[in-house]
């Protein structure tokens, strides 16, 4: 059950994080674009961290 749990969780993550990048893409304000450009990588390192761990346990 935490295994599927951890999936979903980094696939909601993934989706977080390309929904960002597209807006970010879409944006004309460059200082907002950068920051929600960081905010995507992390959400992106997020979920695989979480997608890698799954499999250690």
């Amino acid at each position: 059950m935490k295994r599927r749990r951890n999936f979903i969780i980094s696939g909601v993550l993934l989706v977080l994080a390309g929904l960002c990048t597209n807006y970010a893409w879409n944006t004309a304000n460059n200082s907002l674009s950068v920051n929600i450009m960081i905010f995507a990588t992390a959400l992106f390192m997020a979920a695989i961290v979480i997608f890698v761990l799954n499999f250690r346990e």
